[in-house]
């Protein structure tokens, strides 16, 4: 009547690929081949080149800085209500303070890409400590 065969006993436990779609959000990756392989096809100038690096950086560092905040949402605040503050810096080491530091940076490239573009090296030398 209770006859568990082996299979069953194990359906409650989630496979090893249940879960890993919660890292999908925070290391989200957005292919951009078409739209590369056109810019080549059309031909592009150093200019156009240049560009699209400072659009890349841009980009990549408010994906970065929306990470942040996202681990800060989803995990960092809901886990202040059932970890300690020890716990809490072991796991979540300065994250307030690169979450800071990365919100002036992508204001910063955002301010430098209004204006053409051109000092953004130094705001990385500036930023750099």
């Amino acid at each position: 009547e209770h006859d568990v065969g082996e299979d069953d006993i194990y359906d409650c436990v989630p496979c090893e690929d249940d879960g890993d779609d919660i890292y999908e959000d925070i290391i989200k990756v957005e292919v951009r081949q078409p739209m590369i392989r056109y810019m080549q096809k059309m031909g592009m100038t150093e200019d156009d080149k240049r560009n699209c690096c400072l659009v890349e950086i841009q980009e990549t560092e408010a994906k970065y800085y929306k990470t942040l905040e996202d681990i800060e949402k989803n995990y960092m605040i809901p886990l202040k209500q059932v970890l300690s503050p020890q716990d809490m810096e072991s796991i979540f080491v300065n994250l307030e303070d690169v979450i800071k530091v990365h919100f002036a940076l992508l204001r910063a490239i955002d301010l430098n890409m209004v204006s053409g573009g051109n000092g953004l090296g130094k705001i990385f030398i500036d930023f750099k400590e």
